[in-house]
């Protein structure tokens, strides 16, 4: 069952490591995501789904069957966050399977 949905800007423009200077113009946005969080970490959600545009796969979206996911943010300058969280790939088959019954 779906507990919790968010539709949210992810830009790294947002995270505090990189950009200090711009951090008044966007204090709004800023609310708005803490204001998601309050209200994300109360679902007690046990699976995420992200849904992003990646534009190497044109106009399609891709789902991610692997035990683990991890990120960073060497790309954009910050090497100090690098994360490896534990994939729900059965819950991405299950979704799979579904949209192809």
């Amino acid at each position: 069952m779906l507990s919790f949905a968010a539709f949210v800007p992810a830009h790294p423009i947002l995270l505090p490591s990189l950009c200090r200077e711009q951090r008044t113009c966007l204090e709004a946005t800023l609310k708005a995501l803490q204001e998601v969080q309050h209200h994300f970490n109360a679902s007690n959600t046990e699976s995420v789904v992200v849904i992003s545009y990646p534009k190497k796969l044109n106009n399609a979206y891709g789902m991610r069957f692997t035990q683990t996911v991890q990120g960073n943010l060497k790309d954009f300058g910050d090497f100090s966050i690098h994360s490896t969280h534990v994939s729900d790939y059965v819950l991405g088959y299950t979704m799979k399977e579904a949209v192809h019954a």
